[in-house]
């Protein structure tokens, strides 16, 4: 095996592959890495703001990420 992506699996957004609250968090947290974003509004790191916006998002306790990481989001969240 090459170790290279599948061109089916390339051919999906990057987001159908994304199940569980962990999933989307490591995503976002690369993604606001990648972007270089600037954080001073509550938060000062890519982490906290990701996990803030997802808990946010949905409807979850914002101090209490740990119980859901592994949750699997349904289609419509």
């Amino acid at each position: 095996m090459s170790g290279e992506i599948p061109t089916h699996i390339m051919e999906l957004d990057d987001t159908t592959l994304l199940l569980t609250v962990r999933d989307w968090l490591r995503y976002a947290v690369s993604r606001f890495q990648a972007a270089g974003l600037f954080f001073g509004h509550g938060t000062d790191n890519a982490y906290d703001e990701a996990a803030y916006l997802i808990l946010a998002t949905l409807h979850l306790p914002l101090n209490r990420l740990e119980p859901f990481l592994d949750a699997r989001l349904l289609p419509s969240e």
